[in-house]
Order: C-alpha cells, then sequence, then structure tokens
C-alpha cells in the first residue's frame, strides 16, 4: 500500500457516470408522483396553512383563558393577578431544570423578589 492510496475506512466519493445513473433512476421512480398544481390545488392549500396556523394559536391560547376564567369566582383576585408572576418564575425554572441554561445570580435574586411579591399580594387581606 502506498502513502498516495487512500485508506481502507474511507469510502471512494462517486464517480460523474454513477452519480448520473442515481439520479436518472431517481427521476424515473418519481415521474408516477409529478403533477401540475392547478389554481383549484394552490387555493386550497392556502386555506389548509391559513386554518391551521389559526387553529394551533388558538388552541395554545385556549388552556390558559379557560384556567384563568375558570379561577375567577374561586380565587381572590391578588391571587389571580400573581399568576402572570409565577408562570414565568416556573418558565425560568423549567429552563434550568430540563434545557440546563444557565442561571445567575441576578436571576434568583429576581426570582425571589417575584416569588416574595406575589406571597405578599396573597396575604393582604381586603
Amino acid at each position: 500500500m502506498s502513502p498516495s492510496d487512500p485508506p481502507a475506512t474511507e469510502a471512494a466519493a462517486p464517480g460523474p457516470a454513477e452519480l448520473r445513473r442515481e439520479e436518472q433512476r431517481v427521476e424515473e421512480r418519481s415521474a408516477v408522483f409529478k403533477k401540475e398544481l392547478g389554481l383549484t390545488d394552490l387555493v386550497l392549500t392556502q386555506i389548509v396553512f391559513v386554518v391551521g396556523t389559526i387553529w394551533v394559536g388558538t388552541a395554545a391560547k385556549l388552556g390558559t383563558d379557560q384556567l384563568f376564567f375558570w379561577l375567577l369566582p374561586r380565587v381572590p383576585m391578588a391571587a389571580i393577578g400573581a399568576i402572570p408572576l409565577l408562570d414565568t418564575t416556573f418558565a425560568v425554572a423549567l429552563g434550568a431544570l430540563v434545557l440546563d441554561e444557565p442561571v445567575g445570580w441576578q436571576l434568583l435574586g429576581g426570582g425571589v423578589l417575584v416569588l416574595s411579591a406575589a406571597g405578599l399580594a396573597n396575604l393582604v387581606k381586603d
């Protein structure tokens, strides 16, 4: 084996003739799927994209809104006002636990302040 020979572990790159044969084979097998799109196809695709996009946003928002309106008659307003604060704090905590995001002293201090404010708001009686 000479120094100019490639190592046995490396696969030789396919030549231009092999690439042309493979491209031809793919084109032959894909001919069944080729169809010229008409106006109806394009309009239906746009409708599906628009409705699908709107539905995803609506479905994601429904859960939190339903919880909020269910809580209104059951929980004091001070507690409901603290929900956005706690939501952000839990999102940061989950990011640190699940995604290994860095948590510095500023973030910890801010979390303590937010939780303290939420706790104080719930201690105050009308």
